[in-house]
């Protein structure tokens, strides 16, 4: 069976030359709902953004089916929905309906189904068509976070890609994403400090330490066990 997304010998680095990603082999299958966890500066946000081509890297990585080049990134990236872990970051237009249907016009869609899809996809995340129609300005945090995931999920990707997802959401808002993503039928990678919205959310549990997987199963008390611990054993 072909990965969702793999990478073989993984190495990004950054301005001081130290590989934040040194090495790094991972294997994602379709359908899997994956958490990436790590303390900061781990390189879980490298690692997702490795995977549309958007930080440099040597080693090889494959996303549904095909190895990330030059040639391939673009058709890469209409396959897959990132959010990123600052939602105004990837909200581009003034009012909420025109931002959401922005991808789904780029890839050819008219006018008229790429509003349809978009409003059909903002109230499947509980923001009507009041909102919609407004000025993103004027929402909060927790309804830009779904604002932009509405963005990445507009276009039906295979694979979907979350930085944080929960950061900044009340309890309600946690549990209200947590049920909606357990809803989705995709291939999912989460990058997370949360550790309880990851029980909620996926069935398998990445640790990055060093630049490296230094854990993977399906239990997440092997990975809350070492912090408990004291860091890494």
């Amino acid at each position: 069976m072909e990965a969702a997304l793999e990478f073989r010998g993984l190495v990004v680095r950054y301005g001081d030359g130290v590989p934040v990603l040194d090495r790094l082999d991972l294997r994602i299958d379709p359908g899997e709902r994956v958490a990436l966890l790590g303390l900061n500066g781990s390189g879980k946000t490298t690692l997702l953004m490795a995977a549309v081509g958007l930080v440099a890297c040597d080693g090889i990585v494959r996303v549904l089916g095909e190895t990330l080049s030059d040639r391939t990134v673009g058709a890469i990236r209409r396959r897959t929905g990132m959010l990123f872990n600052v939602p105004e970051d990837q909200i581009l237009l003034p009012r909420v309906v025109d931002d959401v249907a922005f991808g789904p016009t780029r890839r050819g869609v008219s006018t008229a189904r790429a509003r349809s899809d978009a409003l059909a996809t903002l109230a499947s995340l509980g923001i009507d068509e009041a909102v919609a129609a407004g000025s993103v300005h004027a929402l909060s945090h927790g309804q830009k976070q779904r604002v932009a995931l509405a963005g990445a999920l507009v276009t039906r990707p295979d694979l979907l890609l979350l930085d944080e997802p929960s950061a900044g959401l009340d309890p309600p808002g946690r549990t209200a994403l947590a049920r909606l993503l357990a809803g989705i039928d995709v291939t999912l990678l989460v990058a997370t400090h949360d550790t309880e919205f990851a029980r909620r959310t996926c069935s398998r549990f990445i640790l990055l330490e060093g630049g490296r997987v230094a854990w993977d199963g399906a239990d997440l008390a092997g990975i809350t066990s070492r912090w408990d611990a004291g860091g890494p054993g």
